[in-house]
């Protein structure tokens, strides 16, 4: 489908949120000889102050750099050729959260001496749990969940199936060289019915890193559009309760 066919919705924080885990990565130009950067990049974690005392360096391979924070809620991965940000709650609140790196993607560029980047992903997933194994409320939470676009007639045929303990699918957006992909289904086990919503947005258009937290903005507004067309209106109502 084509991106210009989204709905666009103006950008806005919910009150009550289902997100589970919030990815950024920013991809670059191989870098050869990278390990001979790491130490610098240990130096470089090592002196942010606002990370200084709650992360740890990690045990890595010789062409990989791990920082956490003590919960794990929190990680950066830095390699040859991407930067990877991945947060969980209380890390990530909302976006503004991620925004807070933008600083840290320019410190860690500078080390490394490039000043574009390839490529960058937003991914935000969001999980919704029952516990009831009724047929009836799992396919009253999909019709809460999900909107008529993303809801299948087979994903109420598969909520019936006792045997089915998983589907899903995923829709694909694109336009001016920024694809979203928008995937959701359910997983079931003995204990309860997982339902997924996961959006991963990507611009592959080369860039400085001066321009990083515009196209940021942009992606994330393009998640927030794709977000809001995928659930339903009742749904958005639950969203907006404090």
């Amino acid at each position: 489908m084509n991106l210009r066919d989204l709905p666009h919705i103006e950008y806005k924080q919910y009150g009550k949120s289902f997100l589970t885990e919030a990815i950024l990565r920013v991809g670059y130009n191989e870098i050869t000889s990278f390990e001979k950067l790491c130490p610098k990049l240990h130096a470089f974690f090592n002196g942010i102050l606002n990370i200084k005392d709650s992360f740890e360096q990690q045990d890595t391979e010789i062409n990989c750099v791990v920082v956490q924070n003590s919960d794990s809620t929190l990680s950066i991965e830095v390699t040859s050729s991407h930067i990877v940000f991945t947060m969980r709650p209380p890390a990530y609140g909302c976006f503004a959260d991620m925004m807070d790196f933008v600083k840290t993607i320019g410190g860690v560029f500078n080390v490394m001496e490039i000043g574009n980047f390839q490529n960058v992903s937003i991914c935000k997933k969001n999980v919704w749990a029952l516990k009831s194994q009724k047929t009836q409320d799992k396919e009253a939470l999909l019709s809460m969940i999900f909107s008529q676009s993303m809801l299948k007639p087979w994903m109420f045929e598969a909520a019936k199936d006792e045997a089915t303990n998983e589907c899903g699918q995923t829709c694909l957006f694109e336009g001016e060289g920024v694809e979203l992909k928008i995937a959701n289904g359910f997983k079931t086990n003995d204990e309860m019915t997982m339902f997924h919503l996961n959006l991963t947005v990507t611009e592959n258009i080369p860039n400085s890193i001066g321009n990083m937290k515009d196209v940021m903005e942009k992606l994330n507004g393009v998640l927030f559009d794709g977000f809001n067309w995928a659930i339903t209106n009742k749904m958005i109502d639950v969203l907006k309760e404090q």
